[in-house]
């Protein structure tokens, strides 16, 4: 009896390393285009992020101006600025100038720093600020419960009054201004 033997060859599979290679470059690349869109929106935030704070400086700058012009000058009015490329609009509004009544004057500043084109676009920015700033007028003479401190200016009889030292007055017309020679003096000035 004889054998024979088939010869059977028996083939590897082969491809199955190309397939996961492919698979892996895909997967790397997707990685690495999700890494690029994070940090080009990162930038853009953090540029926005710098503007504002230029932006808010800017607003602070304006309300600086607009404090300096109220204090040199009792000056309170609207202006416009041009502040390292943002536009600084200042807004204010005056009370009435009523001083000789007791009142105290004030004036609202509002600044607000824009750039960066319209509203909605990517580079535009705006910062606001607000601040309210007070002059003391003259108050009147004569409330009892008053306190009064040293420098501190009334109205009486027509008339300017300093105090001279600090006192609460307690309804003692002798305490009068133009009465109580050591109390005050006829000098001093309203705002």
């Amino acid at each position: 009896m004889s054998t024979t033997f088939l010869k059977v060859r028996v083939q590897r599979q082969r491809g199955i390393g190309i397939i996961a290679a492919i698979f892996i470059l895909v997967i790397l690349s997707s990685l690495a285009g999700f890494i690029v869109a994070v940090t080009a929106t990162q930038n853009v935030t953090i540029a926005q992020d710098v503007q504002g704070v230029r932006a808010y400086h800017a607003a602070r700058a304006g309300l600086e101006y607009g404090l300096q012009r109220w204090l040199v000058g009792n000056a309170c009015g609207n202006a416009s600025l041009s502040i390292d490329g943002f536009t600084v609009t200042l807004e204010a509004l005056k009370s009435p100038d009523t001083p000789a009544t007791g009142d105290l004057e004030f004036c609202s500043l509002t600044a607000t720093a824009t750039a960066g084109g319209a509203v909605g676009s990517l580079g535009y920015v705006e910062r606001q600020l607000n601040i309210v700033l007070e002059t003391p007028g003259c108050r009147a003479w004569g409330t009892i419960g008053d306190l009064y401190t040293l420098g501190d200016v009334v109205t009486h009889s027509g008339q300017t009054w300093t105090a001279l030292q600090s006192h609460t007055y307690a309804g003692d017309p002798n305490w009068a201004p133009g009465i109580a020679a050591a109390l005050w003096a006829l000098a001093g000035s309203c705002g």
